[in-house]
């Protein structure tokens, strides 16, 4: 997921491993999410987990582009379909994405880091192109 407080400045990521080390000790047989469905592999979920955590502190600015996959598709599963353009209008008038693209990107024009979000969203199986909108999947 997104650790909200370290896109900020503030520590985060050690908080999640803690997390991920009390799951852990607790030795679960089969965990309900927050998202998604019950499961039983505990052990791989938690080794995908502290992989990508791993990669997050490695790599912030990855971190930051997971944040901002992770904003444009929760405004597509509350829209459903937008136009690409007007997506993109929502998204340079949204603050947080703003104040992660500037921490992160500021070198990279707003509207081309946005497509390439956008982009990865498509790759990735979560939106489509149809046209000119970008669709949820």
């Amino acid at each position: 997921g997104v650790v909200f407080p370290e896109l900020e400045g503030e520590s985060g990521f050690e908080e999640v491993a803690a997390t991920l080390d009390l799951i852990a000790s607790l030795r679960p047989q089969t965990v309900i999410p927050g998202h998604g469905a019950v499961f039983t592999e505990v052990d791989d979920a938690l080794a995908a987990a502290r992989r990508r955590l791993d990669s997050f502190v490695t790599a912030p600015h990855k971190h930051a582009i997971h944040t901002g996959k992770v904003l444009l598709k929760f405004r597509l599963l509350e829209i459903q379909r937008v136009d690409a353009q007007q997506l993109t209008t929502w998204a340079r008038r949204t603050h947080y994405f703003n104040a992660v693209h500037q921490r992160y990107f500021a070198q990279t024009q707003p509207d081309r880091w946005i497509t390439e979000l956008i982009d990865d969203l498509v790759r990735a199986g979560a939106a489509a192109r149809d046209g000119q909108d970008v669709v949820n999947i």
